[in-house]
């Protein structure tokens, strides 16, 4: 004998009806991601507490490794928690074994239920992911990863340390002038001052200049003054955009 669980019911692992569940709510859902529904897609919207289990259970799959009952779903204050019932061979969720406390459910979690089970959260009400950005033209370096991003372009792959100091001296400068003495002087702090030549300055102002390039569209972020040093073009600088926010 099958039980409804929710909108569907399932038998030896495999989909066998649906009902239909109407709301003007968006609840969250379980979706199940393992082999046990074969081609079809189930889910069970989490609009109350549920019990997860082999029997006696709110959802229950008929998978013997489950416990009779498994793990416990609940909304409280429009968040999902997830809490193993104590079972016998464990909840996991993204991929660590989970004690007897509750724990708050994110959309795209993972959840898996003795090493057989796989489901996934999803939350319809969860804000899109977003690149962060503090500034969507010019030149914008993240003050936590460094990343670079040009016109809201992220710089692929990462700059090489010496690179990311040189663009940033540039940018704090703002359209000045960055002298070869100033780079030297950060870029290679530990070095005597004659190990570093003008040859070797110069070649990573190119390095870094070639880097860039390639999200310029056409203006390029560094002007290049010989024999002196670099900065800002003109038609780049534009105040906070080229700071750190």
């Amino acid at each position: 004998m099958t039980k409804a669980l929710g909108n569907l019911r399932l038998c030896d692992g495999k989909q066998t009806t649906e009902t239909t569940h109407t709301s003007a709510m968006r609840f969250a859902s379980l979706v199940l991601s393992s082999d046990l529904t074969q081609s079809h897609s189930v889910s069970w919207l989490i609009d109350r507490t549920r019990i997860i289990g082999r029997a006696s259970a709110d959802i229950e799959l008929q998978v013997s490794v489950l416990s009779r009952q498994h793990a416990k779903v609940s909304l409280i204050d429009e968040v999902c928690q997830i809490q193993d019932l104590n079972s016998r061979n464990g909840t996991a969720l993204n991929g660590q074994m989970l004690a007897t406390e509750p724990h708050i459910l994110r959309h795209g979690d993972t959840v898996v239920l003795a090493g057989e089970v796989e489901m996934r959260f999803h939350d319809p009400n969860a804000t899109p992911f977003a690149p962060r950005l503090g500034a969507l033209r010019g030149l914008w370096i993240d003050p936590d990863t460094d990343d670079v991003w040009i016109d809201a372009n992220r710089l692929m792959p990462a700059l090489s340390a010496k690179q990311s100091v040189l663009l940033q001296l540039v940018a704090d400068a703002n359209g000045n002038l960055v002298t070869r003495d100033t780079i030297a002087k950060h870029v290679w702090p530990n070095a005597a001052p004659d190990y570093i030549n003008n040859d070797a300055i110069d070649s990573l102002i190119k390095r870094l200049r070639k880097r860039l390039s390639c999200l310029e569209n056409g203006y390029p972020l560094l002007e290049i003054v010989r024999g002196r040093g670099v900065r800002l073009d003109k038609r780049r600088t534009n105040g906070a955009n080229t700071h750190r926010m």
